[in-house]
This record gives structure tokens, C-alpha cells and sequence, in this order.
């Protein structure tokens, strides 16, 4: 029998945490924001349609039986069910468990989990027991094949008249929904799914944008670990641990996506035509790429970084401000922002982006700054 208190995958570098399928996400679902999210994109609201999501409530750690770990009992949430008649509510249980790799026996495994919660839950209740739900959250990018219904994991099948105790799997990298989605988790699917660098970034303006709707500064926070742990995964020659926001992080990947291609090819173009093209394509290529990253970024960052950061942020937003209304008022909107340097105004415009409804109520208030 596998031994379910192996401590889970991961060591911390850092401060950022190396598994970010399995360490962050676990951060992540800690909010009910976030697992309120996850429950609409596994279910959809009509299947959540007698369940008050607002109650959701994260149940307290126990202790009985020894294949419980800690780790489970922190994804264990509860939310009361609306009854029609008027009856008094009752809770229902969503017992989450992470999976960063395929596991051919998690049904098995998932049964084991409703079994020792309901004997935790029959000190408080009387027979029945409230549900229990079990849900696996994967995150790995192969697809999940393992069997959902621990009766197909056996020769002799069950008979009809038992009840079956099957567990509900989202496979985050599966999912299909539009940038323009409010659910948190939806857009945070698009972060991981994204393929090419161009569409990573589409997806964490998209999720930091949702996040400030929201405003619930701890859970933008672990959103902010997950993805900057996931830049580091991807990118480990980057300084990601300078990035001390989300919005921060959403200019290093722009930075590094966009205005880093954009000046290195111009670069080229200049030593190449000044050179000739086969002499001035090969050097620039080779020693001007070597020496650019090291000497420009190393000379660059030591002397302009303070500058460096609020130019950024004001690149940030009028990016944002294109994306909304229009090059017309993002134009304008940079020449406004061009002499403002202070954090706290920064963030002050950031929060006008996502809450004016016109680009001229947003350069009213800037000009009113």
C-alpha cells in the first residue's frame, strides 16, 4: 500500500517555491475567491445552483487515522446548501487534492480520503453524513488518463444497486475559456497553458487586471508567487525575485517579451549594415548578443533602476490604456504620465484603468492629479 504521508514534491529556492504545480497552486487555493472559482469551472453554475459559494468556509485540520496528511486537510472546504422547503442548511464538503503527475490509483486514493473524512465528520453529525466531494485539481501538461471510478480498477464489477464514489478531475491545462472571463481560475489556465511567451503575457495581464477588480490584496499575493514561480521555471536566467508585485512581474514579462526583441533587432540591423550583412549579422549575433546581456543589463539595471521601474509601470499603463480605449487616448495618457515618477500615483492611475468607463474620465482624472 502506497505511503500517503510522503511529504509533498518540492524544495524552496530562493523564497519561490520549485514545484509551483503542486506548492503554488496549494497557495492559491487557500482563498475562497479561488475555490469558489474552481467549483463554477468544475460544476458551472447550475449544477452550483443550490450551494451558497459565499459560505464557503475552510474546514479545520483533524487528526484521525494516519493517511490523512496536513496538506489534505488545508484543501478540505465546506459551503452550506440552500434548501428550498426552508429547512436548516447543510454543508457539503470539496475535499481538493493537487496533482502535478498522473496517478493511475487516485481513485482509489481519493476513496480512502472520503472514507477517513466521513469517520472525522461522524463526531459531529448524525447518520447521514453530509457530502463529501472529492476533486482533483491537475496541473501537469500531459493529459490525465487515470480511471475516475474505483469499481474499474477491479476484475468483478460492482453491482448497479451501490453507489458509486467517483472524484471529479479539472485538467487545468484543458481548459477552455475566453481571456474575457471574471473567473479567476479560468484565467489563470490561460497563464499556464500559454505556449509561446506572446500568449503567457496576454494571459497574466488578463488574471492582474481581474485581480484588481477583486482588491483582495492575500489572494492577488499568492496568485503573484504562483506565476513568478512559474517565470522562474521557465526563465531561471531572469531575476525574478526582484519583481515585488504583480504588477512588477507583469512588466518583466514584457520587458523580456517585447521592448528586449524590439531593441536587440535594431541593434542588429545598425552593426549589420554597418559591417556588411554576412560580417555584421554573424557578430552582431554572437558578441552582441554576449556582451548586451551581460554588460548592458548588468550597467543598465545598476544605474537606472529606481527610473527603470516607474518607466515601466508607465509603459504598463498606457499598454493597458491601448488595450481599453484606444492609441489616441493611450497617446495621450503617456504624454500625461511622462514627468509622474511617485509609486502611490502610479497605483493610483492602475486603479482608474480598471475602474473608469471612458478614456476621457480617465484623462480627466490624471490631468485633476
Amino acid at each position: 500500500m502506497p505511503d500517503f504521508n510522503d511529504p509533498p514534491n518540492g524544495v524552496f529556492e530562493m523564497g519561490l517555491a520549485y514545484n509551483w504545480r503542486d506548492t503554488g497552486f496549494r497557495g492559491v487555493l487557500s482563498h475562497p475567491l479561488a475555490v469558489a472559482a474552481l467549483l463554477r469551472l468544475l460544476f458551472g453554475d447550475e449544477q452550483l445552483a443550490d450551494i451558497d459559494l459565499k459560505g464557503l468556509r475552510c474546514e479545520p485540520t483533524r487528526h484521525t487515522g494516519p493517511f490523512l496528511r496536513q496538506s489534505e486537510h488545508d484543501l478540505i472546504w465546506s459551503a452550506p446548501v440552500v434548501v428550498p422547503d426552508g429547512a436548516e442548511p447543510r454543508r457539503v464538503y470539496f475535499l481538493i487534492e493537487v496533482q502535478s503527475t498522473v496517478e493511475a490509483t487516485m481513485a482509489l486514493r481519493m476513496l480512502i480520503y472520503v472514507a477517513l473524512y466521513g469517520l472525522q465528520l461522524e463526531r459531529d453529525y448524525k447518520l447521514p453524513l453530509p457530502s463529501v466531494v472529492p476533486v482533483v485539481l491537475y496541473t501537469e501538461e500531459d493529459q490525465w488518463v487515470a480511471k475516475e471510478d474505483p469499481g474499474e480498477m477491479f476484475e468483478v464489477r460492482w453491482p448497479d444497486s451501490l453507489p458509486r464514489m467517483c472524484h471529479y478531475v479539472l485538467d487545468l491545462c484543458r481548459v477552455e475559456a475566453g481571456a474575457e472571463s471574471g473567473n479567476v481560475m479560468a484565467l489563470l489556465a490561460k497563464v499556464v497553458q500559454g505556449v509561446r511567451e506572446e500568449e503567457l503575457l496576454k494571459g497574466a495581464k488578463a488574471l492582474y487586471r481581474r485581480l484588481v477588480e477583486l482588491g483582495d490584496a492575500p489572494m492577488e499575493r499568492s496568485f503573484f508567487e504562483l506565476v513568478r514561480a512559474m517565470c522562474k521555471n521557465r526563465w531561471p536566467d531572469e531575476s525574478w525575485e526582484d519583481c515585488a508585485d504583480m504588477a512588477e512581474l507583469v512588466n518583466e514579462m514584457e520587458e523580456r517579451t517585447v521592448t528586449w526583441p524590439a531593441k536587440w533587432k535594431a541593434n542588429y540591423i545598425a552593426e549589420g549594415r554597418a559591417e556588411g550583412l554576412t560580417e555584421g549579422r554573424a557578430k552582431g549575433l554572437t558578441e552582441g548578443r554576449a556582451k548586451g546581456l551581460t554588460e548592458g543589463r548588468a550597467e543598465g539595471r545598476a544605474e537606472g533602476h529606481a527610473e527603470g521601474r516607474a518607466e515601466g509601470r508607465v509603459g504598463l499603463l498606457v499598454s493597458m490604456a491601448r488595450e481599453r480605449f484606444g492609441e489616441t487616448v493611450a497617446s495621450t495618457i503617456s504624454a500625461l504620465l511622462g514627468s509622474v515618477r511617485t509609486e502611490s500615483a502610479l497605483e493610483q492611475v492602475g486603479k482608474w484603468l480598471v475602474t473608469c468607463e471612458t478614456g476621457d474620465a480617465l484623462i480627466g482624472k490624471i490631468r485633476q492629479m
